[in-house]
């Protein structure tokens, strides 16, 4: 419809409207009175409402530095593939590298040149470790063995150095450098832990010889007592610097064989509480044929 067609077919709207009492016209365009917007009186009194603004949220910037977070999910982000047939379970970054390695084994020079410069590049970083950490546990234990002889010289007591010069092992002909002891006031709690429950299973053992009786285990044709042979795998597996001297597990035997059976059994409960109370993890066995057998001894606690 046009603007004229409007016009005039509002015009004979208004002429067809009925008046009102006031002679108003009601039609097109001329609502009634009780409908209009009164003069001075906005028709908005509230005015546009605003829009609601999230105060604690805001977008990502650059400065948040989000992306190492991001790609170290996706880097080891579990997937799941075939391979020969089989359903397997890898890391991405791993799964990435096995699809390259795969690819340089079928002769692609691209991915051949690539890995080789990722493994060239992991062996340089991992023997430059290495190096480094000979290089700072040579230093650890010629400074501790310095600062030791010279307390000895002045009559005063070795100081506790964590790690102890001892405890650190060097191979000059491989590289290798490694601590094996406590490098840690928690550390060393757990290996006089190891020590006290060595001594332990030497009472166990001789209560078990004065009562006549008592678990073995069988090695060939012969019985050893297990709670004997259980602290001698402790011992064997401490630092040097903590094991038996030459003649202690024969002296501290012949100690709890002084002890009557019933002052045997007293001092097997006290100290049972007392080893279960500040139990650390097993830190004494390496080998997992040990571990089976410590578990078996352990379970003649229960």
């Amino acid at each position: 419809m046009s603007k004229d067609d409007r016009q005039n077919a509002g015009k004979s709207a208004g002429e067809n409207a009925e008046e009102n009492k006031d002679g108003y016209a009601v039609g097109y365009g001329k609502p009634p009175s009780t409908g209009r917007f009164k003069k001075g009186k906005s028709g908005n009194p509230g005015g546009r409402p605003r829009k609601s603004r999230n105060t604690t949220a805001r977008r990502t910037r650059l400065s948040d530095m989000r992306t190492p977070s991001y790609l170290e999910e996706e880097a080891y982000r579990e997937i799941t593939l075939r391979e020969n047939g089989k359903p397997i379970t890898l890391p991405a970054m791993q799964a990435v590298l096995r699809s390259l390695a795969a690819e340089a084994i079928k002769g692609r020079r691209l991915p051949q040149k690539l890995f080789f410069e990722l493994v060239t590049a992991a062996e340089e970083a991992q023997q430059t470790q290495k190096i480094d950490y000979y290089i700072h546990l040579k230093r650890l234990k010629r400074n501790g063995e310095r600062l030791i002889a010279e307390c000895e010289n002045q009559g005063k007591p070795a100081p506790d150095l964590l790690p102890h010069p001892d405890d650190i092992v060097l191979n000059p002909r491989t590289g290798d450098a490694t601590i094996k002891g406590p490098r840690s006031p928690e550390d060393l709690k757990d290996y006089h832990h190891s020590q006290a429950y060595r001594d332990h299973l030497m009472l166990c053992s001789v209560h078990a010889e004065k009562a006549g009786g008592g678990p073995t285990y069988s090695c060939g044709e012969e019985k050893i007592c297990s709670f004997l042979l259980f602290a001698s795998l402790i011992d064997t597996n401490l630092p040097q610097r903590f094991r038996w001297e030459p003649g202690d597990d024969l002296a501290l035997m012949m100690k709890y064989k002084d002890l009557t059976l019933r002052a045997c059994e007293r001092r097997i409960a006290a100290e049972r509480i007392h080893l279960m109370e500040t139990a650390p993890a097993l830190l004494y066995a390496d080998d997992p044929k040990v571990q089976k057998l410590m578990r078996k001894v352990t379970d003649l606690f229960a």
